[in-house]
């Protein structure tokens, strides 16, 4: 590797320039001068973080070559290249590349924070820029195409949207007009009947699994937000499952939306199975990581799902259907697709206008509006 020299060199460089401490490196304050001195070798691990605190600039304009030789003494000529070693060249390059892709990571993150886009959105926008970066193609339409060209399906829509992001902030519009986003495909979504949903409910055991399934069905909430759930999410007296705590404890407070760029938040919404959910609080094992959680183990909670799915009715559909088979149950009984928009996080232009200017309501209306469709799983 390296010439221990030339790596001294840079050793004594970095502690007197740069001021680069010996707790930087994980060594002892004795070990760095006996290898400023030359007593103790530099080993390649010392060395990476010698190059880790290394700007571009720096590296480019130091001292590497002190004799016509170059600085390296190695017996072997075939892994001597221009006076490096093949294989340290080919760390140091990678390891610069790296700094560089980085540096225009946290570039593009800090500029969808300005955006105002959530933690989750920017950090799958951040995973397809970093992997357009390391991938070496060039900011142009041929290399843009080509990326977008190994994905399928969603997985394409996303790249797209993150790369019309990043040819934004480079100022690329030039390449927007050949990176459109394309269409999503049409699904073909399934919604359980209310039959299916309750002869599920009856066949889990787990009771834990059993009340996050009724939980989700009653409540309209996506199987995440259900998830996420906390001790004080809910109130069983007016079976309340509430994500965002606005204070609407009160029987005559409005129930307005704060004003949000986050556009899927639920305000509140209800259940039926108050029983079934106190009963499961009552014997609820706390997780030691995550106490507050009303549900921890998604994995068994899943498994025990589809366990029942398969048991009665022979095949499975996704926990996010009972979202879907939630809003058809409603729409069926009457009940007002505003109220609905509420339930279940929804805030479009005129849902806003309605509720910030003009429409008052309070958890009382919400809560009879609910009780009117009369929607229970759990007897």
């Amino acid at each position: 590797m390296f010439d221990q020299d030339l790596r001294r060199r840079l050793l004594i460089y970095l502690n007197s320039v740069k001021k680069i401490s010996y707790r930087k490196l994980g060594i002892s304050p004795s070990y760095l001068s006996k290898m400023k001195r030359g007593e103790r070798r530099i080993s390649d691990k010392v060395l990476l973080k010698l190059l880790d605190n290394l700007s571009v600039k720096e590296f480019v304009s130091f001292e590497w070559f002190n004799d016509g030789r170059g600085g390296i003494r190695t017996h072997d000529h075939r892994r001597v290249r221009a006076g490096f070693d093949h294989e340290f060249v080919h760390k140091v390059e990678r390891s610069l590349d790296e700094k560089i892709v980085e540096r225009e990571v946290e570039l593009f993150r800090n500029y969808l924070e300005v955006l105002g886009r959530s933690p989750r959105t920017i950090n799958d926008r951040v995973q397809y820029v970093r992997r357009f970066l390391r991938s070496g193609l060039p900011l142009n339409s041929e290399g843009v195409i080509y990326f977008v060209s190994m994905f399928k399906r969603d997985a394409r829509i996303h790249a797209v949207k993150s790369l019309r992001l990043y040819l934004k902030l480079k100022g690329r519009r030039d390449l927007l007009e050949i990176l459109k986003t394309p269409r999503e495909p049409e699904r073909i979504t399934y919604c359980p009947t209310l039959e299916e949903v309750k002869v599920v409910a009856d066949a889990i055991e787990d009771l834990q699994a059993k009340a996050y399934f009724v939980l989700t069905a009653e409540s309209g909430l996506r199987p995440g937000e259900v998830f996420n759930l906390k001790i004080g999410d809910l109130d069983l007296d007016w079976r309340i499952s509430e994500l965002n705590s606005y204070g609407l404890d009160v029987e005559d407070r409005a129930a307005a939306p704060i004003p949000s760029s986050n556009i899927k938040r639920c305000f509140c919404s209800f259940f039926s199975s108050k029983n079934l959910i106190r009963d499961y609080l009552e014997e609820r094992k706390v997780n030691s990581k995550t106490p507050e959680k009303i549900f921890h183990n998604r994995k068994n909670i899943r498994k025990q799902v589809y366990m029942a799915m398969r048991k009665e009715l022979g095949k499975t559909f996704e926990t996010y259907a009972l979202r879907r088979f939630f809003v058809t149950e409603m729409l069926r009984r009457d009940v007002n697709p505003l109220f609905l928009d509420m339930m279940q996080g929804r805030k479009p232009k005129a849902f806003r206008i309605m509720l910030g200017h003009y429409q008052k309501l309070t958890l009382r209306d919400l809560r009879s509006e609910y009780d009117k469709a009369n929607l229970r799983i759990a007897e």
